[in-house]
C-alpha cells in the first residue's frame, strides 16, 4: 500500500531529514538505507540523504493513498508540518495542490503527519 514516510536524523538534536512517498515502502526504505541507490542518496546536489545518520523511520498509510493525487497532496501537508531538511523530488501537480487546499483533507493529513513523530520526539 502507498505510504508517506519520514526519516529522522540526529541523536542529541533530532530533526526530520527527509519526507517522501512510496508505493512499496519496504523496497523504498531499502533503496535509501541499504542499497543507497535512490536519487536522494546519490545526487550530487548541495543536499543529500546520508543513510548513516538516519536514526528512525516513521510512516503512515491511508485508504485514499491509492489515488496519486491524494498521496501527493498528503506529502505536501507532511512537508508543511514536519519541515524536512530534504523533500522528495517528485513533480507536484496542480491537482495535488488543489487537493491540499481542501481544508478537511488538509486537516486530516496534518493530524496524520503529526503522528509520524517517533516516540520520545520533542519539538
Amino acid at each position: 500500500m502507498p505510504a508517506i514516510y519520514a526519516m529522522y536524523g540526529g541523536e542529541d538534536r533530532r530533526h526530520v531529514a527527509y519526507v517522501g512517498i512510496g508505493d512499496d515502502l519496504p523496497r523504498r526504505v531499502t533503496q535509501h538505507l541499504v542499497n543507497r541507490n535512490s536519487s536522494a542518496t546519490t545526487d550530487a546536489g548541495a543536499v543529500r540523504l546520508h543513510p548513516d545518520h538516519i536514526s528512525a523511520v516513521a510512516w503512515w498509510e491511508h485508504s485514499s493513498f491509492t489515488d496519486r493525487i491524494a498521496l501527493s497532496a498528503a506529502e505536501l501537508a507532511a512537508f508543511d508540518v514536519l519541515e524536512p531538511t530534504m523533500r522528495s523530488r517528485g513533480g507536484i501537480t496542480a491537482a495535488a495542490k488543489q487537493r491540499t487546499a481542501d481544508e478537511m483533507f488538509r486537516q486530516e493529513m496534518t493530524t496524520c503527519s503529526l503522528a509520524l513523530r517517533p516516540v520520545g520526539w520533542s519539538s
